[in-house]
């Protein structure tokens, strides 16, 4: 097993550069996903836990909210 890359989301910017790392104590993450009201709530899945982290930047909608 390669532990060269912690397990984790990784920040990238516009520019391709690494901002930082949102680390996880599981050995892969499994999905992510923008909620709350202000689209500034992580939902992170990783092995057989969910994490939730509070970001200083709204996510994105990829596709319309049904309605």
């Amino acid at each position: 097993q390669d532990t060269s890359n912690p397990a984790g989301v990784y920040v990238i910017s516009p520019e391709g550069e690494l901002r930082g790392i949102i680390k996880v104590p599981e050995d892969m993450v499994t999905n992510c996903c923008f909620g709350g009201s202000d689209l500034k709530t992580l939902y992170i899945t990783a092995g057989k836990t969910i994490w939730q982290v509070r970001t200083k930047v709204a996510g994105s909608v990829l596709w319309p909210k049904a309605e």
